[in-house]
Order: structure tokens, then C-alpha cells, then sequence
């Protein structure tokens, strides 16, 4: 996956997990949610690698999406 569409992909992820704030999903699934986004985003977006690649990938565009730090912080709360 080339690096622009991760950060598409992360920019996308960002406005849908926000969305679901908006309407209403508690602030500590944001995470869940971002990461799975990131997932299912790379999975279809990404046809020529390996599944353990493009999870990984998907994982690391919905952590970044949502804030590692922040989502930790959500979570202890």
C-alpha cells in the first residue's frame, strides 16, 4: 500500500470514527473502532499482500488515526 493512501485512509478513518462520537459512541471504543476501520480500509484497498501485512498495516493506520496516547488516556479513565 503506498504511503498517500495510508493517509487517506487515516483521514478517512478520523472523520467516521468522529462521526460515530457524534452520534453517540462512548469516547473509549473510538480506538476499537479505528483500528477496525484501519483494517477493513487496507483489506480493501490492498489486494497483492500477504493477510499478516495488510492487518498489520490496517492496525498501525487505526492507531494512528485515533491517537495512541489520547486512546490510552480514554481508557484508563
Amino acid at each position: 500500500m503506498d504511503a498517500l493512501w495510508q493517509k487517506v485512509l487515516m483521514a478517512i478513518t478520523i472523520g467516521l470514527v468522529q462521526l460515530a462520537k457524534n452520534l453517540g459512541m462512548k469516547k473509549q471504543w473510538a480506538g476499537a473502532l479505528a483500528v477496525l476501520l484501519g483494517i477493513i480500509g487496507t483489506v480493501s484497498l490492498t489486494a497483492s499482500q500477504s493477510w499478516a501485512s495488510v492487518v498489520w498495516t490496517g492496525v498501525a493506520v487505526g492507531l494512528s488515526a485515533c491517537g495512541l496516547y489520547s486512546q490510552k488516556k480514554n481508557l484508563i479513565k
